[in-house]
């Protein structure tokens, strides 16, 4: 089992920071991801929700992932346990 956070915020420009910053702070590649919800109806000008999840191998490295999206203006942060998958 792993930790999962996930910081939800309300435009792209912030969220595409992440990875990198993430990254810096010792996070993996491949434990991170960006999801992009796009709004219903005609056009797609604007996401309307961009989530950034990484995947925390040691429990103790959640509270600085956490911190992290908190400073870079997540909108919403929330930490679960699963299977990463």
């Amino acid at each position: 089992m792993h930790t999962i956070v996930v910081g939800r915020f309300d435009g792209f420009e912030a969220a595409e920071r992440m990875p990198a910053r993430l990254q810096a702070r010792g996070h993996a590649p491949s434990s991170i991801r960006v999801f992009v919800e796009l709004p219903r109806g005609r056009g797609m000008r604007r996401p309307a929700c961009v989530a950034v999840a990484v995947r925390i191998d040691t429990p103790s490295r959640a509270a600085e992932a956490i911190a992290l999206l908190e400073s870079a203006g997540a909108a919403s942060v929330e930490e679960r346990v699963g299977d990463g998958s």
